[in-house]
């Protein structure tokens, strides 16, 4: 834990497919341009007191749909980033997520998401389409 910089909100998006339209490609769906915002900051680690008791919020247009804390996580953090580096090397800079609690439901264009992360922060985001952009089916 003593090489962990910081903590910041970050909310991990995924497209859905429709059944029958294309098969889902696990990767590519959580990989389209603004699918996993971060920020609005970063919180350096001895601002946050124990990253293994955290509470976290999240809200789609005020209605409450994900609340947890890091001490219920099935693999704690200091956990998590010893199992990632067992595989990959780490290098300054990069970005662990911590995963989703129970709670993960759609949202679209228009609506509006607010994370909140005890000690850390909260980011509020808009929702939109880019209509230039959007996703085709592969």
């Amino acid at each position: 834990m003593q090489h962990v910089f910081g903590y910041a909100c970050l909310i991990d998006a995924t497209m859905r497919i429709e059944p029958g339209v294309a098969e889902e490609e696990r990767s590519m769906r959580k990989s389209f341009e603004s699918f996993t915002p971060l920020g609005p900051f970063l919180v350096t680690a001895d601002e946050v007191p124990n990253a293994e008791a955290l509470q976290n919020r999240l809200w789609v247009n005020g209605t409450l749909r994900q609340e947890a804390n890091t001490a219920e996580m099935i693999v704690g953090v200091a956990e998590l980033i010893e199992l990632i580096s067992s595989v990959l090397p780490i290098s300054p800079g990069d970005v662990i997520a911590t995963g989703t609690p129970e709670g993960v439901g759609p949202f679209q264009a228009g609506d509006a998401i607010k994370i909140e992360i005890e000690s850390v922060g909260h980011m509020t985001l808009a929702v939109r389409e880019d209509s230039q952009r959007a996703p085709r089916p592969f």
